[in-house]
């Protein structure tokens, strides 16, 4: 899976969220859900860009090391899209 997909899946799962609440009128439950959803999306990607940075430092020195960085950009990269998403959560509760 490369980082255009994985922002596809992000951005298709996160997008329309923050829709759904302010459609049902902001109701605690829809609201605990995506924030649930941010967090899940948050943790995965933090566990992502961790397993990128070990592989980065277990292989110093070798070939190989840039597949590691590759693993970190997509870490990141979510992680962006997580913080977006949680802005625009809080901007629509506003």
């Amino acid at each position: 899976m490369d980082m255009r997909h994985l922002r596809f899946i992000a951005l298709t799962l996160l997008t329309p969220l923050p829709l759904f609440a302010q459609a049902a009128g902001g109701s605690d439950t829809v609201i605990f859900g995506l924030r649930a959803a941010i967090g899940f999306f948050g943790a995965i990607a933090f566990i992502v860009f961790l397993t990128g940075f070990i592989i980065y430092l277990t292989r110093l020195g070798t070939e190989r090391r840039a597949d590691g960085i590759k693993i970190m950009e997509k870490g990141v990269s979510v992680v962006i899209v997580v913080i977006v998403a949680t802005g625009v959560l809080r901007w629509l509760e506003g």
